[in-house]
């Protein structure tokens, strides 16, 4: 037998091995052409012997790895040795799967190499698990990382592309119960616009089911869609809808909710499009826990942050009490060194003091206990009014009131002239007489603080069908625009004034509350020409 017919003879029983094996086995030469490949890889591959041979085997590589297979294969040729190439190999219904290609060199007897034997082994399963371990192991580490939630899971999204998914979005509940997407992750960047506008959630969860993905999430459910269809999408799809997932092209997807403490709060989608793969029951399974770890990462954020929160909180609440109790000791040193200062001075000295004296020292310890006393009922209706407690109301005259209040305020402070403009004195309103006083009372105290002593205070009163509105003004500074809504709020007092006119800063507050509760409401408002207008309406007793 010829050297040449012991060589065809070789390579004949060569092949009718490679006929029964269950590897992909192809011959190629220097070039790549394809000169032989066994029954295994042209089924496959799904191409016709004919068109199979002399074409390139590396057009049948993914296109992430052809850079690799061709470095690879240029050292092989280069050595003349075998080697070993990991990649993507195109299966004949558009599907990528991962194969262990072993290139040999063709050699004749005088060791020239005049072709290459391949032989590929599908280690898909294998090669999948492996990357979704190593997934699964830097995610979690991803998840651990930071108490930032929304950055951890943008994170997580996208290391889920390429290896894990083509698509990844990852959604969460917001306040109100409001789904918002957080983060879009494609393989293709092209691809991020048509899935921000995607409203998945809104689908039917499957064909026939009238049940949508979002109801299914919430009670904890999970979709599983391994293989996308044409005909599938029709059916828990929009018309839209449809059209823009093909052309994302995705072949394959899972949906899995976010939980814990049997609540959803967000959902994790991956979604294999242009890599051709398919999602399997055990990837779905890893997904699952994924989420579920995921979850439980987003709830400790939250209450972390709510914690935070609450301290924060707490330390401004016990910051405000201390600034409170400051003031609170300053506002009642005040008048009770005075009353106090006049006592020891009346004790002592009242044989010795002529009459003016006297009175002047009496006027003091007389005012200043009207100060304290006002203090004390602020502080008391505040106290109330934590307490929630309700407030009788009964009909009230209300011009009475104003002109009671008017003679009690002008006791206390002769020098100074209010006009009272009543339209209607008969008017009946539904009130507590009680805090309805200390209402007026503590307008009035506010206008005279801020008032130059010549100028007068007003006080009107106009009925309407449904309420009557009481205004208090005064010519005093004013309030700047920026601070109209604040002056109700407990302890706020007015930059520029805080230093020249005394006060805690919760008469106001208390007018405020105590009109709330009487089904009032109050309001403060610039005056034309200077000054300030305070108004409180009550309703009408009919």
């Amino acid at each position: 037998m010829t050297s040449g017919s012991a060589e065809r003879l070789k390579l004949s029983d060569g092949r009718l091995v490679a006929e029964a094996v269950p590897n992909l086995v192809f011959l190629s030469a220097t070039d790549r052409s394809i000169q032989y490949a066994n029954r295994a890889c042209i089924e496959y591959s799904g191409i016709s012997p004919d068109a199979l041979a002399e074409s390139d085997w590396l057009t049948l590589v993914h296109a992430a790895d052809t850079a690799a297979a061709l470095d690879s294969w240029m050292h092989c040729l280069s050595d003349e040795m075998p080697g070993d190439l990991r990649l993507r190999l195109l299966r004949a219904d558009g599907a990528y799967r991962w194969h262990l290609l072993r290139l040999a060199p063709l050699r004749q007897p005088d060791e020239s190499v005049t072709g290459w034997v391949a032989s590929a082994t599908d280690i898909d399963d294998y090669q999948r698990a492996a990357d979704v371990r190593q997934f699964f192991a830097t995610s979690v580490q991803t998840l651990t990382s930071s108490l930032n939630y929304n950055q951890t899971l943008r994170r997580l999204a996208q290391l889920a592309v390429p290896d894990w998914a083509d698509i990844c979005t990852v959604d969460v509940m917001g306040e109100g119960n409001i789904i918002q997407r957080l983060e879009v992750a494609c393989t293709d960047p092209t691809k991020a616009e048509i899935v921000r506008q995607v409203r998945v959630r809104d689908w039917l969860s499957a064909p026939g089911c009238d049940e949508t993905i979002a109801h299914v999430l919430m009670r904890g459910g999970e979709v599983f869609v391994p293989i996308v269809t044409r005909e599938w999408l029709q059916q828990v799809a929009p018309p839209q809808a449809v059209e823009e997932i093909m052309q994302l092209g995705a072949v394959s997807a899972i949906c899995v909710p976010l939980r814990a403490r049997n609540r959803t709060l967000g959902a994790l989608a991956l979604v294999m499009a242009e890599s051709g793969r398919r999602y399997t029951p055990q990837e779905l399974a890893m997904a699952r826990g994924l989420a579920s770890r995921a979850g439980v990462i987003v709830d400790n954020a939250r209450l972390f942050a709510a914690s935070r929160k609450v301290a924060d909180e707490l330390r401004q609440a016990n910051r405000a009490k201390d600034e409170f109790l400051g003031m609170m000791s300053h506002e009642l040193r005040t008048p009770i060194t005075t009353i106090y200062g006049n006592a020891q001075v009346l004790q002592r000295l009242m044989s010795s003091l002529d009459r003016e004296a006297v009175a002047s020292a009496l006027d003091d310890i007389k005012q200043d206990s009207e100060r304290l006393h006002l203090i004390i009922e602020n502080l008391l209706a505040l106290a109330r009014d934590a307490d929630r407690r309700a407030y009788d109301v009964e009909p009230v005259l209300i011009a009475r009131v104003l002109e009671r209040m008017k003679d009690l305020h002008h006791r206390s402070h002769p020098s100074r002239h209010i006009d009272l403009h009543i339209e209607d004195g008969q008017t009946c309103v539904a009130a507590n007489p009680t805090y309805l006083e200390l209402v007026v009372r503590n307008l009035l105290n506010n206008a005279e603080k801020y008032s130059p002593k010549r100028l007068p205070i007003e006080i009107s009163l106009e009925c309407a069908e449904q309420e009557a509105t009481v205004r208090v003004l005064d010519r005093g500074h004013g309030i700047p625009r920026e601070e109209i809504e604040s002056v109700f709020q407990p302890f706020f007092r007015s930059e520029p004034l805080r230093d020249l006119v005394p006060g805690v800063g919760i008469g106001l507050t208390v007018c405020k509350r105590l009109m709330e509760a009487q089904n009032g409401r109050i309001w403060a408002q610039a005056r034309d020409g200077g000054g300030t207008e305070l108004c409180f309406a009550l309703p009408i007793e009919q």
